[in-house]
Formats: structure tokens, C-alpha cells, sequence
């Protein structure tokens, strides 16, 4: 009994000697076939033969291994399966099995997770065609890291789909933006009409207060459209945030503790104040939420230099000298999966009638319209930290009141008037209160018949003494009627009505040749105010022409 069991040990002795011998072997002859093919190892990607269906390899190039972390002759003990992540190795079975039944070949790379040696992971994809190899069915592939591919990739995306969304916001906060003007000057002309009722008065005032709150989410969807860049300065950062310290100060609760780490003497960066306090305050807002039952919300900045150490992590980057801020909060944090979408408008974790969703998409906007790059970091139960990258640097109405008794506002005499709009109702809201003050009024509800009504009045040599042309109009915008009707009648007194900032009148050129420029939504009051600024020297229509 004791010899059978001698032998068995010497024969198990001799069968890992022989496999040794085996292996040794094998790393010679792909060591030989290298130096036979020097182009393979030098090559920028991986180079294999596997076996099939086990997938364990047969050669390999040094780069295989390498992309792994391991040495070749450790690699070539192991097989593709072994060198994925856990939960994609079943996947890559069913794979392999598949090619070695006769499955045919993807046309299309398979991307799989990598495992290298020291448990990190990363993305490669892998194209394979079959071939034999010393009389075994086996596959010949190609391995190329895609992580920076994939991430760009991602990246693009998200970015083609918040331009797809900026668009879409800019559509409908135009048309929220003609609503709003109906309802404010309908309400401010029924305050006009029932002048002395307290009771219709405060209704009237409700009304108005709704509607303010509805010009606020506007203002929001134009910001995250990227077409509210404000004007851009030079801007002191920590003065900014010290602003919005204090402002934070007087209103979040008590139980929040506000702290701040601001490193001095910081050089400037040219930005618009404004939309960076906007987005500073958004974003401690949103740490407030997660914060019901009270915490800290720390401000620090420093200048930071991103290099290429910088962009191996985030490859989406440009280096240079950039502003750093880092907003962090001790709040609830948040979960992998909400963490991807977090600056995605509309997208937001709170009760129905909580949030909007806008709150970090506009500040996801404004840190982009500033040439800057923004990034969130936040683990369940940990808290979450924004980080901010910025390039170092070289109409609300008030109450309902009486505007036929305003002393300050100019009445007409006899101007005429040409009100451009495609909404109906804008227009009537400007002749009823045009006309109530002394104007008279002619519109159009296109540029193509604000041209021809234009030009009938220069023909009968009674030219219009004054235009309200809308800037965003189907067929032929604002812009393109204002410089056709400069074209027909350089004297043309126009003022444009925009959702809008004006940048685009600026980059053409147009913004100097205008009379004014009044944003919507405005008071009626501004309008007439407008209207009277303008026609202050022109003299009054003859009548008798």
C-alpha cells in the first residue's frame, strides 16, 4: 500500500517537472517568434493566440502582458478569462464557446473589463479571427486599452446631449416668455380699467407674484441654454464667494454651518459675476437639501496648475493655470448611480414639487460658458464635493399700479408706431397700451410684412417714427428684419424686444444701430419708459401729413 502510494507521489513529482519543462518551452518559443517579429513587440497593442474555447493562451507579445501588469511568462499561465473582471467572465465564456462551435466572427470589436495584476481595472476591446495552432482550434486577436476612448466618448455625448437640451430650453422659455407677457399686461391692464378696487388690486398683485416666480424658472432655462452669459469682467473669485457667504448667511437654517478656506492674492479670471454667484448659491442650496438635519458647507480655492498627471485621470481637460473651487457638504451624499446624472436638467431626487432639476445643469452651463470644467464627487452616507476649474485671467414687474397716472412716464403725441410680433397677443398688449398713452399703432406679425408695411409709409413719406421688433420670429428673426429695414431707411428708430441677452446683436454688429434693446419679460411701465426715451427729441406726427 505504501509503494502504490510512493508511486503515485514520484509519478505526481515527475508530471509538474515534465509540465515545468512544458511551460519553459513555451515561453522560449514565443520568446524566438519575437525576436523573429520584432514589428509584434514593438506594436502599440496587444498580440495573442488562445486556445478555444478555454481561451488560455498560447503566445503573446510583451505589450499583452504588459496592459495587464503581469510578466509574459506569468501571462502566458494564464488564460483571457482570467484576466477580466469577475462579473464579465461568464460573458466571455459563453464567447469563446461560441467561436469554438463555429459561431461567425463579430464585425464589431468585443469590449470587456479588464482585471490587471494589481486589481485595478480598465476597458480594452479585442477583434479575434480563427486560425490552428500546433493542430488546436485556436483565435489570433488584437487588445487595445479604450479607456480614454470610451470616457471621451461619454463625455461627447453628454455634451451633445445638454446642447440638444440648451436648444430645447431656449424654445420653450421663449414661448414661457410670451405667455408671461400676456399675463402681466392683461393683469396690468385690468388694474388699469378697475382702478380703486383694494380687493381686485391684492388678486391682481397675486397674479403678478406667480408670474414673477414663473420669470425666475425662465431666467433659469435661458442660463442653462447657454444664451444668459452676462457681461464678463474682471472678477475677484474670493470676493464672490465671500458675497454669496454672506448672503447664504441670512437664510439658510441655523443648524448649517458655513466655513470657507480661501487662498489669498488669487490672480483674477474674467467672468460674469453674476452667473457665478448664481451658481455658487446653486449649488449650496442643493448641499442644503441633503442636509435636513443640519451639517457644513466649506468654500475653499486655490490656483492650481492641471498637467498631464491631471488629464491621465481626466483626459477631457486642457492644461493650464486654472482657479480651483471646491464646494463640499457633510449632507447625505449621493449613490453611484444619481451621481452620473446629477448635471442632467430636469433630473432631480426630490419630492414632486421640491425641485425643478435645473438647479446644477445651470451650474453645469455657466461653469462651461466661462471655458471651465466641473466635477462631483459624492459616496451614500459621505457627503459630496463639487470641484470647479475656471481659467485664470489674464423685466420684473412690480405691484399693479395706475400707469395712465406714473408723472414720470411720457405721453405721446401722435407717434406712429410699428409693433413686431409673432404672437397675437403681445401685440395687442402693446397697441392697447401704446395707444393709452397717446401713440398710434400699426403691427405686423412677421419680418416680411414689417418690410412692406415700412416701406408703404416711406413711399406715402410718412415713415413710422418708431419700431418694437420681437428678436426671435419664425422665417426672419429680429436681427435680419433691423438690418433690412436699417438697409431701407438708415434713420429707422428700432427697439428690440429679446428673451434673451444679446450677444448676437453684439457679434454682428447690430446692438450699436439700435435705439434700445428692452428684455422680456418686462413691466409695462419699462415698455412706456422705453418707448419715451426714444421718441424724446423726435417731434410729433403731422396730421395733416
Amino acid at each position: 500500500m505504501k509503494s502504490n502510494k510512493d508511486r503515485v507521489t514520484a509519478e505526481l513529482i515527475q508530471a509538474k517537472s515534465r509540465i515545468a519543462e512544458l511551460e519553459a518551452l513555451l515561453t522560449e518559443t514565443m520568446q524566438r517568434a519575437s525576436n523573429n517579429c520584432p514589428v509584434c513587440e514593438k506594436a502599440p497593442f496587444g498580440l495573442f493566440i488562445a486556445e478555444l474555447p478555454s481561451g488560455r493562451f498560447l503566445l503573446l507579445n510583451q505589450t499583452t502582458a504588459q496592459m495587464f501588469g503581469w510578466e509574459r511568462g506569468q501571462s502566458l499561465k494564464l488564460g483571457l478569462t482570467q484576466l477580466v473582471h469577475p462579473k464579465e467572465r461568464e460573458t466571455l465564456r459563453t464567447w469563446l464557446s461560441s467561436l469554438a462551435q463555429g459561431r461567425p466572427l463579430d464585425r464589431e470589436p468585443k469590449v470587456f473589463t479588464g482585471l490587471r495584476r494589481n486589481q485595478s481595472t480598465f476597458r480594452f476591446d479585442v477583434m479575434v479571427s480563427r486560425v490552428e495552432h500546433q493542430g488546436k482550434s485556436a483565435i489570433q486577436g488584437i487588445l487595445r486599452d479604450v479607456t480614454e476612448k470610451e470616457y471621451l466618448d461619454k463625455q461627447r455625448r453628454h455634451v451633445q446631449k445638454m446642447e440638444a437640451m440648451g436648444i430645447l430650453a431656449n424654445g420653450v422659455a421663449h414661448e414661457f416668455n410670451n405667455i408671461l407677457m400676456a399675463i402681466r399686461g392683461y393683469s396690468q391692464l385690468i388694474a388699469i380699467e378697475t382702478a380703486g378696487s383694494q380687493r381686485l388690486e391684492r388678486l391682481l398683485g397675486r397674479i403678478n407674484d406667480h408670474a414673477d416666480r414663473a420669470a425666475e424658472l425662465t431666467g433659469k432655462l435661458l442660463s442653462f441654454s447657454n444664451l444668459e452669459l452676462g457681461e464678463k469682467a474682471p472678477v475677484n473669485l474670493n470676493q464672490v464667494i465671500e458675497s454669496v457667504m454672506e448672503k447664504l448667511g441670512q437664510t439658510l437654517p441655523a443648524g448649517i454651518r458655513l466655513t470657507s478656506d480661501l487662498t489669498p492674492d488669487l490672480p483674477v479670471i474674467l467672468a460674469s459675476r453674476g452667473q457665478l454667484e448664481q451658481a455658487l448659491t446653486n449649488i449650496a442650496l442643493n448641499a442644503r437639501d441633503a442636509m435636513p438635519e443640519g451639517g457644513r458647507i466649506s468654500f475653499t480655492t486655490r490656483s492650481i496648475s492641471l498637467d498631464e498627471a491631471f488629464r491621465e485621470t481626466n483626459p477631457w481637460a486642457t492644461t493650464g493655470r486654472y482657479l480651483e473651487i471646491v464646494v463640499t457638504d457633510t449632507g447625505k451624499g449621493m449613490p453611484s448611480e444619481v451621481l452620473e446624472h446629477v448635471f442632467e436638467p430636469f433630473f432631480t431626487t426630490k419630492e414632486p414639487g421640491r425641485g425643478t432639476g435645473l438647479g446644477l445643469s445651470v451650474v453645469y452651463s455657466i461653469v462651461k460658458n466661462h471655458n471651465g470644467y466641473i466635477l462631483a464627487n459624492s459616496q451614500w452616507g459621505h457627503g459630496t464635493q463639487i470641484l470647479i476649474y475656471l481659467p485664470a485671467g489674464e423685466i420684473v414687474v412690480g405691484g399693479t399700479v395706475d400707469l395712465l397716472n406714473e408723472p414720470s412716464l411720457r405721453h405721446g403725441q401722435g407717434e406712429c408706431v410699428l409693433v413686431v410680433d409673432d404672437e397675437e397677443v403681445i401685440r395687442n398688449i402693446y397697441r392697447t397700451t401704446l395707444e393709452s398713452f397717446g401713440y398710434e399703432t400699426q403691427s405686423a406679425s412677421n419680418g416680411g410684412e414689417a418690410l412692406r408695411l415700412y416701406r408703404e409709409a416711406l413711399n406715402r413719406d410718412r415713415p413710422f417714427h418708431l419700431v418694437i421688433l420681437d428678436f426671435a420670429m419664425p422665417v426672419m428673426d429680429g436681427a435680419q428684419c433691423a438690418l433690412r429695414l436699417l438697409e431701407l431707411h438708415p434713420q429707422a428708430r428700432i427697439i428690440m424686444a429679446t428673451g434673451h441677452a444679446s450677444e448676437h446683436l453684439k457679434t454682428n454688429g447690430l446692438q450699436a444701430r439700435l435705439a434700445g434693446i428692452i428684455e422680456k419679460p418686462f413691466d409695462l411701465r419699462d415698455l412706456v419708459a422705453e418707448v419715451g426715451r426714444v421718441l424724446e427729441d423726435q417731434p410729433a406726427a403731422d396730421p395733416n401729413g
